[in-house]
């Protein structure tokens, strides 16, 4: 009994050690399919992130494109409407090709970009503190982020033909992992006075003149005797347009008292192109004793506002009949230091200069003003007695210094003299009695 019991025994343990032989290599096998799902769905995962991470770096360097588009075109939109063109050069060349939306557009080019105050500006590394000189905006330039170049392409364009409005645009170019890419930005804006536009010419003086005895002859009073006729032949305008012919006369103040005051006396045109007019007219004019200039100026009052002016080079004399008085004003010296005057693409001095005129019979309280050709017509910039002149008497040195910032102004290019005028106050035995005379040329640029 006891031999069976043991052998039955002996044979139920063998079938379990077989059993478990067979639970424990079924459990190896499912342990390598797991192992094999796993990999293959830690493979898929990795696939999935490197996808995504992908995909994230795509869209950073887009979003980078974007703000670098931002930047630039806002960049743009800071500068004054007038200043606001570029500089073609081999310091800052246009872009190589321009883009289908902008065909047919002209570049607004500034007129001046000789000038040395002239640097190039762009938003992707802006210049440490205030500038002191102008800043033309950059047309192309490159930034890097992140590994990434980006290519900036900007326009300044004429947005119509009567250029009162200007188109902006940047575009944006680079190139990552999946290959080129491009994105853009534009806006507009419009002009705030259409008479300051500096891609239009203004109207243009072919000549002017004055023809008139001298000297002309007025009346104790200073009422005008002797005939003067202006003619101006220009270009630019229309009939309807104007221009006037501008000279000081005495003219009497709600206060009752009488100042020798600017004038302006039309001139008629039949066809736009040939103007005159003859004083005296219907109401005569008062002059006081001495000399004037004869100032032409043009405007195109039926459109865009611009405006050009002239001087002329016959230089008005008057006098009573029974001749000139003695002890007039005169001007025997006016003169611009330096010779050469500095001004940004637009027209705004950039560097200082100083004018000084000597003068004898010119009392303390008179008026000495230099007369400049502008973009907008003729400009008086007032001279101050010197420090040693007092109330009351006579001054005999004039002078002041223009800075940048300190005139508004803007320029014309070239060459050029200012035009002197010395005029005496009306009181007592003065008459408002002028001198005039011409400095020396200076070059603007």
């Amino acid at each position: 009994m006891s031999h069976g019991r043991a052998r039955v025994e002996e044979e139920a343990s063998r079938s379990d050690a077989a059993r478990m032989s067979q639970e424990t290599g079924f459990t190896v096998v499912e342990l390598v399919v797991v192992v094999a799902i796993t990999v293959i769905a830690f493979t898929a995962l990795a696939a999935t992130m490197a996808s995504g991470l992908k995909a994230l770096s795509i869209q950073k360097t887009r979003s980078q494109g974007n703000q670098l588009a931002t930047q630039g075109i806002e960049d743009l939109q800071r500068y004054d409407f007038n200043d606001l063109g570029v500089c073609n050069g081999a310091a800052d060349p246009a872009p190589a090709t321009v883009p289908a939306t902008l065909t047919g557009l002209t570049p607004v080019q500034l007129p001046n970009c000789g000038s040395a105050s002239l640097v190039y500006e762009q938003p992707c590394a802006p210049p440490i503190g205030t500038l002191s000189t102008f800043a033309v905006p950059r047309q192309t330039y490159s930034c890097t982020r992140n590994a990434v170049t980006y290519s900036v392409s900007r326009f300044i364009m004429w947005a119509d033909a009567a250029h009162s409005g200007k188109r902006l645009a940047v575009f944006v170019n680079w190139s990552d992992q999946v290959g080129g890419h491009q994105i853009s930005q534009q806006s507009s804006l419009r002009s705030p006075n259409a008479a300051s536009v500096i891609g239009i010419a203004p109207p243009q003086f072919v000549s002017v003149s004055v023809t008139a005895p001298s000297p002309a002859l007025i009346a104790s009073d200073g009422t005008l005797q002797s005939p003067i006729s202006f003619a101006a032949n220009t270009n630019g305008l229309t009939a309807a347009d104007q221009v006037y012919v501008t000279l000081n006369t005495l003219t009497s103040q709600p206060d009752g008292t009488i100042a020798a005051l600017p004038t302006q006396y039309p001139l008629l045109s039949g066809d736009g192109n040939n103007w005159t007019a003859t004083l005296p007219g219907a109401t005569a004019p008062v002059f006081g004793d001495g000399s004037q200039y004869a100032v032409f100026t043009e405007v195109r009052t039926t459109s865009d506002g611009k405006a050009n002016s002239k001087v002329a080079s016959t230089t008005l004399r008057f006098c009573p009949s029974g001749g000139c008085p003695s002890g007039l004003p005169t001007v025997s010296a006016a003169t611009v230091s330096p010779t050469s005057i500095n001004i940004d693409s637009s027209g705004l001095l950039q560097s200082t200069f100083s004018i000084t005129v000597s003068t004898s019979n010119v009392p303390f309280e008179s008026s000495v003003s230099a007369t400049v050709q502008t973009q907008t017509g003729a400009a008086n910039l007032q001279l101050q007695p010197s420090g040693g002149c007092a109330a009351g008497g006579a001054c005999n040195t004039w002078s002041m210094t223009y800075a940048p910032g300190g005139v508004n102004v803007r320029f014309l290019p070239g060459n050029q003299p200012f035009y002197v005028t010395a005029t005496e106050p009306v009181s007592g035995s003065a008459n408002g009695s002028s001198a005039v005379a011409t400095t020396n040329t200076v070059t603007f640029g």
